[in-house]
């Protein structure tokens, strides 16, 4: 597959720029979880209602913890696990925008890691392990984008090896 000079490179530079995108989505997320959840009076939780768009590594968590009733110690944990992912995505983005192909490789196989983590996340849900189950949405969207974000960094490292193999 050959690459068009200037639309490919276009595609190339936001195929780059995806890890950003997607530690953005992340962040977002992890603002709506730490105002949203909460335990009530009666020791039932919130539902977590945007917890589709952390990374899965720091959904295992949060769903792992919520026996602990300390909603304080889940947030920040979950928070400090997000947080690293979103700037790692983020460092990992702006080198690999400078000319640093292998950076981008490096985000698109920590994501990877983190698509096996959903497939156990999801399966440990659907098993009902966790005190909270997840609702058909939640299975569904976290499913499709990190299939469809998954798709995409690979896409875009098969790109950025094309061009590699083409300027050598």
């Amino acid at each position: 597959m050959k690459l068009p000079t200037l639309k490919g490179e276009k595609l190339l530079t936001y195929l780059l720029s995806l890890p950003i995108f997607i530690a953005i989505l992340s962040l977002i997320g992890q603002v709506f979880l730490q105002s949203t959840f909460v335990l009530d009076e009666t020791m039932t939780y919130s539902t977590p209602q945007t917890s589709f768009l952390l990374f899965a590594l720091a959904d295992i968590p949060l769903y792992a913890m919520l026996e602990s009733y300390d909603v304080s110690l889940i947030q920040s944990v979950v928070a400090v696990v997000n947080i690293l992912l979103a700037l790692s995505f983020i460092f990992l983005s702006s080198a690999a925008i400078k000319g640093r192909a292998l950076f981008y490789h490096l985000s698109t196989l920590i994501y990877a890691l983190d698509s096996v983590a959903t497939v156990v996340f999801l399966s440990l849900a659907g098993a009902h392990v966790f005190l909270l189950d997840l609702w058909i949405v939640d299975f569904v969207l976290l499913s499709l984008l990190h299939l469809l974000f998954l798709g995409l960094l690979v896409y875009g490292s098969l790109l950025l090896y094309q061009k590699g193999k083409k300027d050598a």
